[in-house]
């Protein structure tokens, strides 16, 4: 049922709670049967291009971010998302 599905997700690469990739990878499986899309926008401290290249790979990946979060990445984030951009992007700090 669409009110039941978030509009976002952020998700902590690293997280110790649970595997993000196995995560990613279940709902990549169910995503076209969801009633409504679903952005995922990946958290991380760590640039690891290793990562960012696998991300790439999941259509319902809008963003790579890099932590600390601050109120400039949210304003950066907002925008892409007011533009509708559909191409992945990686955004952080200029601090």
């Amino acid at each position: 049922h669409t009110d039941n599905l978030p509009d976002i997700i952020f998700l902590d690469i690293y997280s110790a709670e649970f595997d993000a990739w196995e995560f990613l990878d279940k709902v990549q499986l169910l995503y076209p049967a969801f009633s409504k899309p679903i952005e995922i926008y990946i958290l991380s401290a760590s640039r690891y291009q290793g990562d960012i290249d696998r991300l790439k790979q999941y259509d319902l990946v809008k963003a790579f971010i890099l932590k600390p979060i601050t109120k400039e990445v949210m304003q950066k984030l907002i925008v892409q998302r007011e533009l509708a951009e559909t191409k992945f992007a990686t955004i952080e700090s200029l601090n």
